[in-house]
């Protein structure tokens, strides 16, 4: 027991708001209170809070401290208190009160939707006028103003194979217009986007290639990785220059966090698949429209583009195979090279080695439309050989045959490999993964095959 000269005025109302906590986790059924407060860090916190709400309305954006941060806290040395009980400096920390406060203030939304039978109005987390989580997105239906959908600054592979199908959910579950839809990303995407906005804001419009590289190289250093899941000081500088640019000061804004926070325990293998079934629509892409008559393009071709990423990481071994792969490949049919000479991202490209037959468009790629550009000619490919990730899941989306190389498998997130497979399903378009050690073996006993 903690004596009473022990309980600081922290702990007295940390204890008073995890009781009230308790009592509402008891009245509704939920996850025992003791669980948030020893969740620690903020996968394990996902874990406990995940199951406070059922899928059909999932925690969204609780948390703003990445798990780097979390971890070099907790191995610090507990803050004693008088007998030598670091308890209360657990229960009073504002890891630990900021988790209380969060579940209350969600719980309470959720128990007064259910008895009102109208939408609970989760105030933001962020700090954003006018943003909105995936609950609000009813209420925005009826609304006549604009609808931001972005900014997106993250990795390709997760624009291409979850915030595009959750948007396509989100449009069709809550009928909305695609006329007071805005996307926003980058590259010339927006034939990405074609069937759920009708306006598209290029994010190079507002920066140029080495502010954005310096941008998310920055949220890397600060949060450990790229993916957006809160709104930085870059996202919200982007949203109020679209918002200038276009006269739409009254636009709600769909931040790509609302999709992270929703798949990341789907991710990390700590929610069932049906938390993604449930929120996305695969389907092929639009057409990305007429390539440029001038790209000297011949009729036929396949499409590379090898890039080093940890599951094939940049080593000599990798470098040679993806060589040979072309070499192979330009012995049979014309080779197109998508490499695009710019750096906005951590991806080094292949240095393509010259072989005939092997053509380079680096002098065509801009970064306003060095994506549109490599959509446009994986669409008209023969197939799509590279590595796997990122741009090979536009072969499915563009019913190209694709095949994928990795290396290292224990760098392949399960969760990433089975929503792959749906896309497959959903497009029928074959996406063959392959181990880099399997691929002789392949060629090998299918020499000659068909002729």
């Amino acid at each position: 027991m903690i004596g009473d000269k022990a309980v600081t005025g922290s702990l007295r109302t940390a204890l008073c708001v995890l009781a009230m906590l308790s009592v509402i986790a008891c009245a509704v059924n939920l996850a025992p209170a003791g669980d948030v407060l020893l969740a620690g860090t903020e996968d394990e916190r996902d874990n406990v809070l995940g199951r406070l709400l059922n899928e059909r309305g999932p925690i969204l954006l609780f948390s703003q401290r990445s798990r780097r941060e979390l971890e070099t806290e907790s191995a610090r040395p507990p803050d004693k208190r008088a007998n030598g009980d670091a308890i209360g400096a657990v229960i009073g920390s504002p890891r630990a009160l900021s988790s209380i406060a969060g579940a209350v203030r969600k719980t309470v939304d959720r128990i007064r939707g259910r008895l009102t039978g109208r939408p609970a109005l989760p105030a933001p987390v962020f700090v954003m006028e006018k943003s909105i989580s995936a609950d609000d997105l009813r209420v925005v239906r009826d609304s006549a103003a604009p609808l931001i959908v972005g900014p997106w600054s993250s990795e390709v592979g997760f624009e291409l194979l979850y915030w595009i199908p959750f948007l396509r959910w989100a449009s069709s579950e809550y009928d909305l217009d695609p006329a007071r839809i805005i996307a926003v990303s980058r590259g010339g995407t927006s034939p990405w986007y074609a069937d759920v906005a009708s306006r598209f804001v290029d994010v190079f419009e507002f920066v140029s290639a080495d502010e954005y590289h310096g941008h998310v190289s920055e949220r890397v250093r600060d949060t450990g990785q790229q993916k957006q899941f809160d709104v930085g000081e870059f996202d919200r500088m982007v949203i109020d220059r679209v918002r200038k640019s276009l006269g739409a000061r009254d636009a709600y804004v769909l931040h790509p966090s609302v999709m992270y926070n929703l798949f990341r325990r789907y991710w990390n293998e700590k929610a069932p698949v049906g938390i993604l079934t449930s929120h996305t629509n695969y389907s092929p892409l639009p057409d990305p429209g007429l390539l440029d008559p001038e790209l000297p393009l011949p009729e036929e071709f396949v499409a590379v583009r090898f890039y080093f990423r940890p599951s094939f990481p940049a080593t000599p071994e990798n470098r040679e195979f993806a060589n040979a792969v072309i070499r192979r490949l330009a012995s049979h049919r014309a080779v197109i090279i998508l490499n695009t000479g710019l750096q906005v991202d951590d991806h080094e490209d292949l240095d393509v080695l010259s072989e005939v037959g092997v053509h380079r468009i680096d002098e065509w790629m801009t970064p306003t439309n060095n994506l549109r550009l490599q959509s446009q000619i994986i669409s008209r490919a023969t197939a799509f050989v590279g590595t796997y990730g990122g741009l090979s899941y536009l072969g499915p989306y563009y019913k190209v045959p694709t095949i994928a190389f990795y290396s290292d498998s224990h760098e392949l997130v399960p969760a990433h490999v089975d929503a792959t497979w749906r896309l497959c399903q959903a497009t029928r378009t074959p996406l063959t993964m392959m181990h880099v050690g399997d691929a002789a073996l392949v060629a090998s006993t299918l020499d000659g095959f068909g002729a």
